[in-house]
């Protein structure tokens, strides 16, 4: 015994040949009749009794019909919008839930990319300590903990005691005294 179990319902036979008129032949999986067929589907692949390759034709209908609605929505001459054309992308391509094509695109998983935004939306707040949002990343700080990531090392922003356009700053003007086309570029 080889393991393979062969199911009547499942099973179907084709001749492969190009000659015209091909007869029919009679095979049978105990005692029943295997329908003879002109096309079989076989892992996505249609093969027909003259090898036209059929699936090639329909699957050239089909990229060529996808094709157009694609052309048809990225013209932006023809009231295609660019952020309308982005949400698109997104909603059907990035939110496939294939892993190898994230892996392919180099994207993080949603999961992921939302822990980073709220990380950096968590570090941005605690710079400032005046910022009202300090008591509300409750859920933040879950985050934080798990990753344990000390968000009391990151460096706090201070602002500055006088106004910043009261402050004289000293600036070389050196080599503005001298005329671009005289001067040597190393110069510059």
């Amino acid at each position: 015994m080889s393991g393979f179990k062969f199911s009547n319902a499942k099973s179907q036979c084709i001749i492969f040949s190009r000659k015209r008129g091909q007869k029919q032949i009679n095979v049978q999986i105990d005692g029943k009749n295997i329908p003879n067929n002109n096309t079989v589907k076989i892992l996505g692949l249609k093969f027909d009794t003259k090898m036209n390759w059929i699936h090639l034709k329909d699957l050239k209908t089909d990229i060529n019909q996808r094709l157009n609605l694609i052309k048809n929505l990225s013209h932006t001459e023809w009231g295609g919008d660019e952020h309308t054309l982005i949400r698109i992308h997104i909603q059907l391509i990035r939110a496939n839930p294939i892993e190898s094509i994230r892996n392919i695109a180099q994207e993080a998983p949603p999961e992921l990319r939302r822990a980073e935004k709220t990380l950096l939306y968590a570090a941005s707040i605690t710079r400032n300590t005046d910022n009202p949002a300090n008591k509300h990343i409750v859920e933040t700080i879950k985050i934080v903990n798990e990753d344990k990531i000390q968000l009391g090392s990151i460096l706090k922003v201070n602002p500055h005691s006088f106004p910043p356009w009261s402050f004289k700053l000293e600036i070389n003007m050196e080599l503005a005294q001298n005329k671009k086309e005289n001067t040597n570029p190393i110069t510059y």
